[in-house]
This record gives C-alpha cells, structure tokens and sequence, in this order.
C-alpha cells in the first residue's frame, strides 16, 4: 500500500515536474537568448502562486485538484500581461525579461502580503509555497499530466525555430522562421509547463535553470 498509493504516485510526480520545469527552461533560455533564463523570468511561476494563494486565502480551496485551474488562470494572465508589456509584436528578449523580472517581483510581494494578513490560512500557504510532493496521487497525476504532456510536445515542435531564433532576429528571419509566432507558441507551452508543475508541487525554483544550464 505505502510503494502503490504513495511513493508511486510521489516518483510519477516527481519525474513528470522535474521533466516539465527543465524543458520550460530550456525553452526560456533559447527564447531569451540568455543561459540563465529560467521559467520565473517571464513571471509565469509568480502569475500561478498569485492565483493560487488568492484560491487558497479568499476562496477557501484546500485541494491540489483545486489549484491547478487557478494557477493556470494566473499563468495565463501573467503571460498575456508580461508579453504585452514586453512591446506585443514588438517583444524582444530583453524586453520580455524586464517586464517579466517587473512582475514577479511584484507579484511574490503580493503573495507575501496575503500570506501576512491572513493567518487562517497561513499554514496551507506556507506548505505550498515551499514546495512538496507530498500531495500527490492519482487525481493530481490526472490532472496535470495532460497539461505537461501537451506543453511538452508543443516545446519540441517549436526546437527549430527556436534555434533559428538564438542566431539573432535577422539570422531568424533570413533562415524563415516567424518571431512572433514562436514566441507566443513558446510562452504557451511555458505556461502549460509552468502553471501545471506549479499547481501541483508549489512555485519550485532553480530546476528549470540548473537542468538545461548543466546539460
């Protein structure tokens, strides 16, 4: 019972998120141009924990099957902002970094804010925001594993033109590949990436920066 319905699904879990933060990185790093890209910059992990600690504090959900559509509501909407702050048709990416830097930090002041004014739920908050795998099971895997999936396969169709785009825009542009295009497909599936591992194992740092880095 303790390898089936517990450190199975904890493994499952563990592989698909730490699979899904290192690809959203590895993407970031060739949209951005910039090896130390990681899946934060683009303020998609900060969107995710913002709607979630907001479900958690002023709706009341206690649930990961019960998180995973708010974050995904917020990494959606942290998305949308950062790309149109970043110039729209015009993002580049040094733009997309700097408004992405911008709203994460105001964000994760945000989350903090709530988690100071509200001490009901403080401890939910705080246990998820430190990230944990300990709420896995079937339900969770259900959910979030579509998400991935789709994400994931949308971040290897998008390998060419993302490697034509790391030559610079005008190599890209010569070579046939559609900068706006690629970057809206490539904040998509950082989004699904994201928002899906962050739904189910809290805002965890670093792994979508050290994974592709090291490799």
């Amino acid at each position: 019972v303790v390898v089936r319905d517990v450190r199975l699904p904890r493994t499952l879990l563990g592989l698909l998120v730490g699979a899904g933060l290192g690809l959203a990185g590895a993407v970031m790093q060739a949209l951005t141009r910039n090896p130390l890209a990681e899946p934060g910059i683009l303020g998609v992990n900060a969107g995710a924990s913002a709607a979630v600690v907001s479900a958690i504090s002023f709706l009341g959900i206690t649930s990961p099957t019960g998180y995973v559509w708010f974050a995904f509501l917020g990494a959606a909407v942290v998305s949308v902002l950062v790309y149109a702050l970043g110039g729209s048709r015009g993002a580049t990416p040094v733009r997309l970094a700097l408004a992405g830097t911008a709203v994460t930090a105001a964000l994760f002041g945000y989350v903090q804010a709530v988690q100071l004014l509200d001490s009901a739920a403080l401890n939910t908050m705080r246990f998820w925001t430190v990230g944990s795998l300990a709420a896995a099971n079937e339900d969770v895997l259900s959910q979030v594993a579509p998400f991935l999936a789709a994400g994931a396969l949308l971040a290897l169709a998008l390998g060419r033109p993302l490697n034509a785009i790391a030559l610079g825009d005008d190599a890209a542009r010569a070579l046939g590949a559609r900068l706006n295009r690629t970057r809206v497909l490539a904040v998509l599936a950082i989004t699904l990436l994201c928002g899906a591992a962050t739904a189910a194992c809290g805002p965890i740092a670093f792994v979508g920066l050290l994974v592709p880095h090291l490799v």
